[in-house]
């Protein structure tokens, strides 16, 4: 419920913020000067397939040019690299090895196997500190838990030992009230006004 607010709350921060730039925006548009206005030719900024395609000459040049850009070795062009899919159709380069994105040292085949095999390795170094420190604070509860145990084990074995003198007090009290007191040696006492009454 409280994530729902802050991010509630945040929405409503971004879209303020949103009107408020809107708003000096839309002022800054109609600011007028009393200098004479000159015009100004729009300049095309070119498309990536374009702007890949003016980086031909290395593959140092094509892919520190743009993220955006790789080299194909196979025809030595400069390309958009297609995002809507992982790599370009086999036409446009051939395989995954003919061609170099990001880094012109290693071949896009080796890049994707290479980023693969360091994130399965990062992916099972994650699981396998998850798996440790789960192990650890189970053994640390269990620690936790046997002390606890073997405490309430000792509370209940000195209230059994307290209980069990209690029985023997009171089973004592009324043999010597009714002179069954036995000693020791298992014989009765002497000192008792009743005798026992064998049949």
């Amino acid at each position: 419920m409280k994530n729902c607010a802050v991010l509630v709350s945040l929405a409503v921060l971004i879209s303020a913020l949103h009107c408020a730039s809107e708003n000096i925006n839309a002022t800054t548009d109609y600011v007028t000067t009393d200098e004479p206005t000159s015009t100004v030719t729009p300049t095309s900024t070119p498309t990536p397939e374009e702007f890949c395609a003016q980086h031909n000459s290395s593959c140092n040049d094509c892919v520190k040019s743009s993220a955006k850009c790789y080299y194909c070795y196979k025809n030595e062009r400069c390309s958009y690299y297609p995002y809507s899919h992982l790599a370009p159709r086999y036409d446009e380069c051939g395989t995954l090895g003919d061609m170099a994105w990001g880094t012109c040292l290693i071949n896009f085949e080796v890049l994707i196997i290479s980023l693969g095999v360091i994130g399965g390795v990062i992916f099972l170094a994650i699981i396998i500190c998850c798996c440790c420190c789960c192990k650890k604070r189970r053994k640390k509860r269990m620690e936790k838990d046997e002390v606890k145990w073997s405490r309430q084990r000792e509370e209940r074995k000195m209230r059994a030992e307290e209980r069990k003198k209690e029985r023997q007090s009171k089973t004592d009290e009324i043999r010597r009230k009714y002179g069954l007191l036995v000693d020791s040696a298992g014989l009765l006492k002497d000192d008792n006004p009743y005798k026992r009454f064998d049949a």
